[in-house]
């Protein structure tokens, strides 16, 4: 089986499914939201398209490279660090998801995993960015997105 010819067709389907977005916010939503779940540190992310037509996105969400960062500071307003495990993943295409109007992806991310949260309460905002020297398709949305902001407390 020809793998090029398979992933030729793949990329076509996008072409022709979606339509290329200018590198701004058009089209998409970031939002948080803390899960009150037994670990404090849990946070659902939602990618939402609320355009009349269909993006395509990249949806790996690992902090801090894939393609999603945190900025999160205490209640000093200071910055807490990432540390986590940095990832090297290759992209691929099923990692891509042609967005639907109305469509939503959404992801639980335990932020204890990736940062150092010790008892307090913290701020946090969640940013997804695809930058035009990270991803060379141009059938990807590129451009930053910023969710709303919400407040963690960790016993």
């Amino acid at each position: 089986m020809n793998y090029n010819r398979i992933f030729l067709i793949f990329m076509i389907f996008f072409l022709l499914s979606s339509q290329i977005v200018k590198a701004d916010s058009d089209g998409l939503k970031l939002t948080i939201k803390s899960l009150d779940y037994k670990k404090n540190a849990l946070v659902k992310v939602t990618i939402e398209n609320f355009s009349d037509h269909p993006i395509v996105v990249a949806l790996l969400f690992i902090c801090e490279d894939y393609y999603i960062r945190f900025d999160i500071r205490n209640e000093e307003g200071e910055k807490i660090a990432f540390s986590g495990i940095e990832y090297k993943i290759k992209i691929s295409s099923k990692d891509y998801l042609s967005m639907q109007p109305a469509a939503s992806y959404s992801q639980e991310i335990d932020l204890a995993q990736y940062y150092h949260m010790p008892s307090g309460v913290y701020t946090v905002t969640a940013h997804y960015e695809l930058s035009k020297w990270r991803r060379n398709e141009s059938f990807i949305w590129t451009g930053r997105l910023s969710s709303n902001q919400i407040k963690l407390a960790i016993p």
